[in-house]
């Protein structure tokens, strides 16, 4: 179901495996990371032969060029070129990263204020969600709130995002 929590001004589907709920989020990832060649159309087309369901999928990618090379309107270059733009983002900062994973709370301006204030690499938000967490730490950044100090925790505290980024 969609919700819209007090206050927010978004709408939520609470399901994360809705397919729109999907679709959405790996072309906002795509868009983010500056994967220009993965648009819509090829995000929808991956997805419903089955090789696109979350964003960890699209490093998979390269393991699987010569099945993609038989899809409608793909071939050897096209696929080189879709892989070869998906590999490139790998070197993109957590500055970008971050962002594009679309994490509640965990946006442009958080991701900002914890790099500038040290919080620079995976293990380093690791320790800092651990700490919130078990209160052994006070977030101390001007504009993070309790918000965004609850984003981090279930950030870095979920296997799944800490898989993403290597964690």
């Amino acid at each position: 179901p969609i919700t819209r929590e007090d206050g927010d001004a978004d709408y939520y589907c609470n399901n994360v495996k809705c397919s729109d709920r999907v679709l959405l989020s790996l072309s906002f990832f795509t868009a983010t990371m500056g994967i220009d060649e993965v648009g819509n159309g090829i995000i929808e087309l991956l997805n419903g032969a089955g090789y696109l369901n979350s964003i960890t999928d699209f490093y998979d990618l390269k393991n699987k060029v010569s099945e993609l090379e038989k899809l409608p309107g793909f071939g050897k270059r096209r696929v080189e070129i879709i892989v070869g733009e998906i590999e490139k983002s790998k070197s993109k900062t957590l500055l970008t990263i971050l962002p594009a994973l679309g994490l509640p709370e965990v946006g442009n301006k958080v991701t900002e204020l914890l790099i500038e204030n040290g919080y620079n690499n995976v293990p380093s938000l690791i320790n800092l969600a651990e700490g919130l967490q078990n209160k052994s730490v006070k977030l101390d950044i001007k504009g993070l709130g309790p918000a965004a100090e609850n984003g981090i925790i279930n950030a870095f505290t979920n296997q799944d995002v800490l898989d993403l980024l290597g964690g």
